[in-house]
């Protein structure tokens, strides 16, 4: 059964506090948030006009979307926060943008703080190499958006919070590596090797993960909307409380994930493998399956809401 939108601070305290991270449209204008702690929360396309955020704790969190109209961001951590497509009015509120800590955030191109080069130049520049973006990383930067790393070894690393939006990573071994809150829309990760890697709270909208390899992979709280995940080896993955609406399942080996607190409407499973994985508290409204779609024992797709495609 699928939860009812946050409307009050109180109820979405209460809900984050209990591990839920997912709070999607939620609807909360003018809510006294100061200081608390929503690090990593999903927070996409979520009204928050006018709400106090002063001294709030937005780390790694998925704002993609969101209206911050009016609001109070006074010294509010937004560090690897997810803000493509947010109205960011409200850094300029009072006066010092300064205030407010967006130093590895992903930020919509109009706003960002620094000129960067565009995708298709960041594609071919020279200094793509696995040596030199590595040095880039560990001093400071953080946005290599269109960067391309086909087939680079990038495995056993820790590249959270980064910004790899457009990336051409086909073939790229992350065995083991830590990219939680990183920004991956639209990601070239097909045939990627990402087994045991760690993207809890990252953002995987509209990727390409067609036969990558995600086998004990960590993706809580992740954002997978639209993302093409055809013939993937996902057997084991965390997918706790992602939102994975309209993600391309088919021919995909899900064995044993967990899937509990998801929303995977209009996902489309034809021909997946989904023997023994967790789907408690799940919303599967109109996802798809065919007659090869295999489904853990003594489970109804009919009885979930889910329709035959």
């Amino acid at each position: 059964m699928q939860k009812q939108p946050v409307n009050s601070a109180s109820e979405l305290l209460i809900r984050y506090g209990r591990g839920e991270r997912n709070f999607r449209r939620a609807n909360l204008k003018a809510a006294n948030l100061a200081g608390a702690n929503l690090s990593g929360a999903i927070l996409r396309e979520a009204d928050l006009s006018y709400s106090d955020l002063q001294n709030a704790d937005l780390s790694f969190a998925n704002l993609s979307g969101a209206d911050l109209t009016g609001a109070n961001l006074t010294d509010t951590d937004l560090t690897g926060t997810n803000l493509t497509g947010t109205n960011l009015w409200a850094i300029y509120r009072h006066g010092d943008p300064s205030q407010v800590n967006l130093a590895v955030s992903s930020l919509p191109r109009p706003m960002a703080l620094t000129q960067r080069p565009t995708a298709p130049e960041m594609a071919d520049r020279a200094d793509n190499s696995v040596a030199e973006f590595l040095q880039r990383y560990e001093a400071g930067e953080r946005n290599f958006q269109g960067i391309n790393l086909r087939g680079a070894q990038l495995n056993q690393l820790n590249l959270r919070a980064i910004n790899l939006e457009q990336a051409q990573l086909e073939d790229a071994n992350f065995q083991g590596t830590v990219l939680e809150g990183a920004n991956l829309r639209q990601a070239n990760l097909s045939r990627a090797n990402l087994k045991g890697a760690r993207l809890d709270g990252s953002s995987l909208d509209n990727a390409n993960l067609t036969s990558a390899d995600l086998e004990g992979a960590s993706l809580q709280s992740t954002s997978l909307d639209r993302a093409n995940l055809t013939a993937a080896n996902l057997m084991g993955v965390n997918f706790w409380l992602a939102d994975l609406q309209s993600v391309n399942f088919t021919q995909a080996n899900l064995t044993g994930a967990n899937l509990g607190g998801t929303d995977v409407s209009r996902a489309n499973f034809k021909a997946a493998n989904l023997t023994g994985v967790n789907l408690s508290g799940a919303d599967r409204r109109d996802a798809i399956y065919d007659q090869f779609t295999c489904f853990p024992e003594g489970f109804n797709p009919l009885d979930a809401g889910m329709r035959p495609g």
